[in-house]
């Protein structure tokens, strides 16, 4: 194979793969609107794992669209939510759900904010009370 073929399929192949990533996937809104409005909600509460800060709900990436359409095929085939959650649990993990369970490897989730709070407010009362007994040692 001489050069311009070689260039020929490199760019060929660049091409292909560009068009291939800039397709959109096209979104069909369920036909129901009570199986619609399910997996609306559903949306709602399942992060996007390219975004990480919002529901695929509100993201316009890729792979959250992809995310709507497989939530609507399993919802249209006759799975329930927790179903459907629990699938995505299994398939990307905890983090994909924006609230995660309560369980043994989310503990500290849980805890780590509770906790933190009540340490802040620990130290705080307890400079205040070293401030004013400093304060009333001066004043003596």
């Amino acid at each position: 194979m001489d050069f311009r073929s070689k260039l020929i399929v490199i760019l060929a192949s660049i091409l292909l793969h560009n068009l291939a990533w800039s397709a959109e996937l096209k979104e069909q809104p369920l036909s129901d609107y009570a199986l619609e409005k399910r997996s609306q909600n559903i949306f709602s509460v399942v992060r996007c794992m390219a975004c990480q800060g919002e529901a695929i709900k509100d993201s316009n990436a890729t792979l959250s669209k992809a995310m709507r359409q497989l939530i609507r095929q399993k919802i249209s085939s006759g799975e329930s939510d927790e179903q459907v959650l629990s699938f995505i649990r299994e398939r990307y993990g905890d983090y994909a759900v924006l609230a995660p369970s309560l369980q043994m490897n989310t503990v500290m989730l849980w805890l780590l904010p509770a906790s933190m709070l009540l340490i802040g407010i620990w130290l705080h009362l307890s400079r205040r009370q070293v401030v004013k007994s400093d304060q009333d040692r001066i004043v003596r």
